[in-house]
């Protein structure tokens, strides 16, 4: 019989990871993924690491990050404030993420529109 340790389980989970988040990318962001599969995962990963440096650990807000940093060509870390924002004690990691998905939804419409 078979059988997965939980370390097992966790690398398996930490490796498909990724991959969820380009299957979430090419359906929000299709425009921003026209490069290869193993291009854009090495990207998330940069990405995922990049998010976990900011203490941001939910894969909710590891997908938002993603997403934002897809979005800004991974110049997220560079916008003005983010930083600052990030090393912020309050709100949780997750809020801020939320926060910053509505600030970008809000500048994009301003933008644009």
């Amino acid at each position: 019989m078979l059988v997965i340790s939980r370390e097992q389980q966790r690398l398996l989970a930490e490796n498909l990871f990724p991959h969820k988040i380009l299957a979430f990318l090419k359906e929000q962001l299709p425009e921003k993924c026209d490069k290869p599969d193993a291009v854009l995962l090495e990207s998330i990963r940069g990405y995922i690491e990049t998010a976990r440096e900011q203490d941001i650990r939910t894969e909710r807000a590891l997908a938002k990050w993603s997403y934002l940093s897809l979005l800004t060509d991974g110049k997220l870390p560079d916008i003005q404030g983010v930083g600052d924002y990030l090393k912020q004690p309050h709100p949780s990691q997750s809020e801020k993420m939320d926060r910053l998905m509505k600030s970008m939804a809000v500048a994009t419409k301003l933008t644009v529109g």
